[in-house]
C-alpha cells in the first residue's frame, strides 16, 4: 500500500490534519479538539503507512512521545524554514496542506527530538540558564539604578555585600520610592541566589548519570557546568555525521556568499575571481555557541599549549579577534570526536590548527 503523507497544523485549542497520497491528492482531512486521544485515533484511522509532520512548538515534546509510536516516520520540522517556501493564502486548512506537500516532497528541515534519555538533563539546563539570566537582569537592575543617580560601586561590587554595606549604599539614594525599590530588588537577588545555587545542583546531579559528561569535562575549557549543558543540548553526538554539521549548528560555520559567479569571454565562460563575501551562520542554537565561545576563552586563559597557539596565529596575520573562534572551532570538534569514542581528551593527540 502507498505511503499517505499526513501533516497536523497544532495549535492550543485545536488541530487540523490533511493526509494526501503519493500523488498530492488529499484522501483525508479533519479538525478536532487537541487532545492526545483524538490525535492518536484520527492516526489509527488511516490505512497503510504514514509518514507525519507537524512544526515545533511548544507541543512538541507532548506530540512526538505521544504520536511517535503510531506512525512509520515522523518529522518535527522546523517553522522557519517552511516560512520561507509559504506563499500565497493563509489558514489552518492551507498550512497543513503545505505542510503536507513539504513532507511528500522531502523539503522539510527536521527537529531533532530523538534522546528521550536526556529530556529530565535538558528541562534541568533549561531552568538554570533561565534562573541566571534572570539573576543577571536584576543585577543590571541594580547597577543601572545607582549608576543614574552617580553613586559610585564599591570595592566589593554592589552584588556581593554584606547587609549592613548595602544599607549604607541605599541611603545614598535620594527618595523613598528609590530606596524601597534597591531594597525589592536586593531580595530579589538573594532569591535568585539561593535558586542558582539549587538548580546547579540539581542539574549536575542529573549530568553525573551520563558518561559524555565525563568525558567533555576533560576538554580545556570545560568544567562541570559547561559540560553538563553541552551533553543536554546536543543530547547525543551521533545526530552530527562530521564536525561541520556540529559547527554549523553551534553557529560557528563561515558562510561564503557570491552572485554572478561567470562571465563571457572570447574564450568562452570563465569563472570570476575575486573574493568572497564571508561571515558566520545566521540560524544556530544560541546556548552552545556561547558555551564553545566561552571554553575557547578559558582554554586560551589557562592553558598553555592553547595560548601559545593563539599567540601562533595572531603572529601569522589572523586578525586579534579571530582567534577565539578558530579555538572555538577546534574545540567543538573535539568535543564531537572524544564523546563519539567515549574517550578523554588526549593533547598529545590534538592538533591545535582548525
Amino acid at each position: 500500500m502507498s505511503v499517505r503523507y499526513a501533516a497536523a497544523d497544532l495549535h492550543k485549542a485545536t488541530t487540523t490534519i490533511v493526509v494526501k497520497d503519493e500523488n498530492g491528492k488529499t484522501i483525508r482531512q479533519s479538525v478536532m479538539e487537541t487532545t492526545e486521544e483524538n490525535l492518536r485515533s484520527e492516526l489509527r484511522a488511516i490505512q497503510g503507512p504514514v509518514h507525519l509532520t507537524f512544526e515545533e512548538s511548544q507541543y512538541a515534546d507532548w506530540m512526538f512521545d505521544a504520536l511517535q509510536p503510531l506512525v512509520n516516520k515522523l518529522i518535527v520540522c522546523d517553522p522557519r524554514h517552511n516560512r520561507l517556501l509559504s506563499q500565497g493564502d493563509k489558514n489552518d486548512q492551507f498550512d497543513a496542506e503545505r505542510l503536507a506537500d513539504l513532507l511528500r516532497a522531502g523539503l522539510l528541515k527536521p527537529v531533532y527530538h530523538g534522546e528521550r534519555s536526556k529530556r529530565d538533563l535538558r528541562e534541568l539546563v533549561k531552568s538554570y540558564d533561565q534562573l541566571v539570566s534572570d539573576r543577571t537582569r536584576t543585577k543590571n537592575r541594580i547597577n543601572a539604578l545607582f549608576s543614574s543617580r552617580g553613586i559610585k560601586r564599591p570595592k566589593e561590587g554592589l552584588y556581593a555585600l554584606d547587609l549592613e554595606t548595602r544599607e549604607k549604599l541605599i541611603k545614598q539614594l535620594p527618595g523613598r520610592g528609590m530606596r524601597l525599590r534597591a531594597m525589592d530588588l536586593y531580595v530579589e537577588l538573594n532569591t535568585q541566589d539561593a535558586l542558582v545555587k539549587e538548580a546547579r545542583k540539581e542539574m549536575l546531579a542529573e549530568g553525573k548519570k551520563f558518561p559524555g559528561v565525563a568525558h567533555l569535562k576533560t576538554v580545556p575549557g570545560f568544567g562541570d557546568i559547561r559540560a553538563t549543558r553541552a551533553v543536554a543540548w546536543i543530547q547525543t553526538p551521533h545526530r552530527f555525521r562530521t564536525k561541520r554539521q556540529l559547527r554549523k549548528y553551534a553557529g560557528l560555520a563561515v558562510v561564503t556568499t557570491t552572485s554572478s559567479d561567470w562571465v563571457v569571454t572570447e574564450q568562452g565562460m570563465e569563472r570570476k575571481t575575486r573574493v568572497q563575501t564571508r561571515g558566520l551562520n545566521q540560524r544556530f542554537h544560541r546556548p552552545l555557541k556561547a558555551i564553545f565561545k566561552g571554553a575557547a576563552k578559558d582554554a586560551v586563559t589557562h592553558y598553555d599549549s592553547w595560548k601559545n597557539h593563539r599567540n601562533v596565529l595572531i603572529d601569522e596575520g589572523m586578525r586579534p579577534d579571530l582567534p577565539r573562534l578558530t579555538i572555538a572551532r577546534k574545540l567543538a570538534s573535539i568535543v564531537l570526536s572524544i564523546w563519539k569514542q567515549g574517550v578523554d581528551y588526549d593533547e598529545s593527540k590534538t592538533f591545535l590548527r582548525s
